[in-house]
């Protein structure tokens, strides 16, 4: 499976696909991204490191 991260929180995206398109879904900032925005996870970076509360804390300041 394809991950991809919020292009503005860095949060991991929800895949969303419908009628051939496909788009993402970030469930924190709650808008449609769309996959040219949707940015691709880094080998360096894993799901637990993306949505562990210090990364989200990091991510709240930098708002």
């Amino acid at each position: 499976m394809v991950k991809k991260i919020c292009p503005h929180c860095k949060n991991l995206l929800e895949q969303l696909k419908a009628c051939g398109c496909q788009d993402w879904f970030c469930q924190r900032c709650g808008v449609l991204v769309s996959r040219k925005q949707a940015l691709p996870v880094s080998a360096e970076h894993s799901e637990q490191e993306l949505n562990s509360p210090a990364t989200m804390a990091t991510m709240a300041v930098r708002q």
